[in-house]
């Protein structure tokens, strides 16, 4: 669609669209077809052998954080884990890793508290509850994800 350009007070058609908030908004539109090159890919499925359990879809690389608030409860009372996965990874297909705490520990279903400002950023929480006092500590937990470039499974 094509539109007439007006001349303001000034002469100068482009200052009145500045001034009045719309330097670019007039011109000419059209559909223009392109054509390129096909692309080939190669593409290579993720290797079963040597997948680790702790494995949620992530491929790429990666970081993990995990933190752990409060660190001192008594029996019964909240425990908030809170883990970061970030890195240069399709973190779309990354689920909140698995925490098997056994039967010392009620276990709620982790949620997904943070896409944020930061899109190689995805944050979770899950909280827990020690039953009783046998439950002193929280295992080591981990996070794997399959390193493109070294073409195998890390865990962290």
């Amino acid at each position: 669609r094509r539109q007439g350009r007006s001349r303001g007070p000034f002469g100068d058609s482009f200052l009145e669209d500045f001034f009045s908030g719309s330097p670019f908004g007039r011109g000419e539109r059209r559909p223009v077809d392109l054509a390129s090159e096909p692309v080939k890919l190669s593409i290579l499925p993720l290797p079963v052998e040597g997948r680790p359990d702790s494995f949620s879809g992530a491929v790429g690389a990666c970081e993990w954080d995990v933190a752990v608030r409060p660190p001192e409860v008594s029996a019964g009372e909240p425990v908030t884990v809170t883990m970061t996965v970030r890195g240069e990874a399709n973190l779309e297909a990354v689920n909140a890793p698995r925490l098997d705490l056994g039967a010392a520990f009620r276990v709620y279903d982790p949620r997904l508290v943070s896409r944020g400002d930061n899109p190689r950023e995805k944050i979770f929480e899950q909280v827990v509850i020690p039953r009783d006092a046998t439950a002193t500590e929280i295992p080591p937990l981990s996070f794997s994800y399959f390193d493109t470039a070294a073409r195998a499974y890390r865990t962290l």
